[in-house]
């Protein structure tokens, strides 16, 4: 921070006593430790436009407003910082150019900025545009590959549907379900995996038995449940209608 001792000054740029010059050190301190770019350049600026009134008459308006923005130290004072603000933006705009340099967006540092900006912009045209075909390609390579995933799923499903349909009907031929009962089972085995089990719990039918009929419908309830619920049964006819529609989970061991 300048002295305080040249915050004054005279025509023949000698120091001079100001009336209160812990005003002038104040508002000098408050403007350079402010820390903002604005505030330096706004008194830069102040003295660019105001140096005439260090040679203004002594304490007149011009006079003090001069004192006011540390006289000539002041100016010198902004003026340096000024500088250093300028010196700083000058590195980074050098270090930007450098990066877009080394990134291949710009072929030349050190032109005009009319012709680095014209460099740039035709450098993100062609990436904005091999960006434009990635996308395009990577889309159609995704939806090839649902396509296939698709494909492939209906084979599985068709694979699968196929071998449910192999077995209820080589349950049909040894007589363990009804024949006319075929779809129910299928149905039941394609929403519920488990109906496979229970088909194959059925143990060949005994000459003269009756075959099994539909698939009991999905049920919490579990074969040892179903069993309990069956021997507590003790109406002939109710144990026979119960027997027939969970028959297959009956069976199973």
């Amino acid at each position: 921070m300048p002295s305080t001792k040249a915050y004054g000054r005279s025509k023949t740029d000698s120091a001079v006593t100001v009336s209160n010059p812990t005003t002038s050190v104040t508002l000098l301190w408050s403007i350079a430790t402010a820390g903002t770019p604005h505030k330096i350049r706004q008194a830069y600026r102040w003295w660019a436009r105001n140096e005439r009134f260090l040679d203004a008459e002594a304490d007149s308006p011009a006079d003090v407003s001069a004192n006011l923005w540390g006289g000539a130290a002041g100016r010198d004072w902004f003026r340096a910082l000024y500088n250093q603000l300028e010196q700083q933006e000058e590195n980074k705009m050098e270090n930007l150019l450098k990066a877009l340099l080394d990134a291949g967006l710009i072929q030349v540092a050190d032109a005009s900025e009319e012709i680095v900006v014209a460099q740039f912009n035709e450098s993100f045209a062609n990436l904005k545009k091999v960006a434009e075909e990635n996308i395009v390609s990577l889309t159609e390579k995704l939806n090839a590959a649902t396509a296939e995933l698709t494909e492939a799923k209906a084979k599985l499903d068709e694979q699968a549907k196929t071998e449910v349909l192999a077995k209820v009907d080589a349950a049909i031929a040894d007589g363990r379900i009804k024949a006319e009962v075929r779809d129910s089972w299928v149905a039941q085995i394609t929403t519920d995996p488990k109906a496979l089990s229970l088909l194959d719990a059925i143990q060949t039918i005994k000459p003269g038995a009756e075959p099994v009929g539909a698939p009991a419908a999905a049920s919490a309830k579990t074969s040892a449940d179903l069993r309990a619920e069956f021997d507590a049964i003790t109406d002939p006819k109710k144990r026979s209608t119960f027997w027939s529609a969970n028959k297959a989970q009956l069976l199973k061991r």
